[in-house]
């Protein structure tokens, strides 16, 4: 009996430390959760057989059994014990309860993903650039001295960033701060996001707060920085410069103010929208944006986080196409215009604009052969 116990014993110290491993895999190695919890089912499903060595040998039941242990019929003369471990579902709130953790000693609430993630669905990034950023992250793992690696380990920085890039979603969310949090100062991208979330209908119960949006936006910086967002808009910037400049459009001393290149927040909201109605509608819509500020930051979101052609006009005439013809462009940036705005185009023949239908032929002022 003594044996017994010591095993069984012996067998729960295993089991938890194997389930502790298991944790603490999911937390700093970046494992799946369905992984984890079926591999703590796994653990806890043990069965310790236990048969005298002697048939002869008599075990009486203890006059109170604990509630950690059963006492089942075994095969033939043995006796079978099963150590009742906690079930799946307690597991699987335990691995939770760990999530939640890593989460707060990030500074960042379940709530608050929840949020980002509904942002998610009406911003997509394309296929190629949430692939750049999963890139990156790789090479922010490989370059991260081993000091750096422990003040993430400690903080819980790479657990969110790591849960984020598991799914497209959370890919899109990311891909959204590439190209907000870089160009932008704290107080204008907590204006944009509040924006953001007004516009998507969210009620102030249940939009994050400030300290949320900046304890995300500490946690996303150190990776979003190695992004290539911020370097292209104020290229594309310097560039849109130099084709008004060369047209004589824009006097050369204005090349100097960069922050140009990034909108306002309340163009920048309606710029995502508009946009992203392009991506999920498709079809003969366009996007036309006017005037040179915010232009550059148009054109790097629209073509290389959302995957969109663009095309530059100078003038009415002087196309310079950034990728595509014009025949095919989805964003269309009218830089020498003054006023900073954006709406939707649809393309298409002019006749098809107009409906003439129930009119009567001698109203519509054309000759009608008959």
């Amino acid at each position: 009996m003594q044996v017994a116990r010591t095993l069984i014993l012996t067998v729960v110290s295993c089991s938890c430390y194997l389930q502790r491993c298991i944790l603490s895999l999911s937390s700093h190695a970046g494992l799946d959760f369905r992984l984890c919890c079926w591999l703590s089912t796994f653990v806890t499903n043990v069965r310790v057989p236990f048969t005298p060595a002697s048939n002869s040998c008599t075990i009486r039941q203890p006059a109170a059994m604990s509630s950690d242990t059963a006492l089942v019929s075994g095969q033939g003369s043995g006796i079978g014990w099963q150590v009742n471990l906690p079930s799946f579902s307690s597991l699987a709130l335990n691995l939770g309860v760990a999530a939640l953790k890593q989460l707060a000693t990030a500074g960042v609430s379940e709530h608050t993903l929840q949020c980002m993630l509904m942002i998610a669905e009406v911003c997509p990034a394309s296929n190629e650039y949430r692939r750049d950023i999963s890139k990156c992250r790789q090479e922010q793992r490989k370059t991260a001295i081993w000091m750096c690696k422990i003040v993430e380990l400690g903080t819980a920085t790479n657990f969110v960033v790591d849960e984020l890039l598991k799914t497209r979603a959370g890919e899109n969310v990311v891909a959204l701060m590439s190209a907000v949090l870089p160009a932008m100062s704290e107080h204008s991208c907590d204006s944009m996001m509040f924006r953001l979330f007004d516009a998507s209908g969210a009620s102030s119960n249940t939009t994050p707060g400030f300290s949320q949006l900046q304890s995300l936006r500490a946690i996303l910086a150190p990776l979003l920085r190695n992004t290539a967002f911020k370097d292209k808009a104020f290229q594309y910037h310097s560039f849109l410069k130099r084709l008004l400049v060369d047209n004589k459009s824009l006097p050369p001393t204005s090349l100097d103010d960069v922050y140009d290149s990034i909108p306002n927040g309340e163009t920048m909201v309606h710029m995502i929208q508009l946009l992203s109605e392009l991506v999920q509608e498709g079809g003969r819509k366009i996007m036309a944006y006017h005037g040179l500020k915010g232009a550059a930051w148009c054109i790097t979101y629209a073509r290389h986080v959302l995957g969109l052609a663009v095309c530059v006009l100078r003038t009415t005439v002087d196309l310079v196409p950034i990728n595509g013809d014009y025949k095919n462009a989805r964003v269309l940036v009218y830089i020498f215009e003054d006023e900073s705005r954006c709406d939707i185009l649809i393309q298409g023949k002019v006749t098809d604009f107009f409906d003439v239908k129930g009119i009567e032929p001698g109203l519509r002022g054309w000759t009608i052969d008959t």
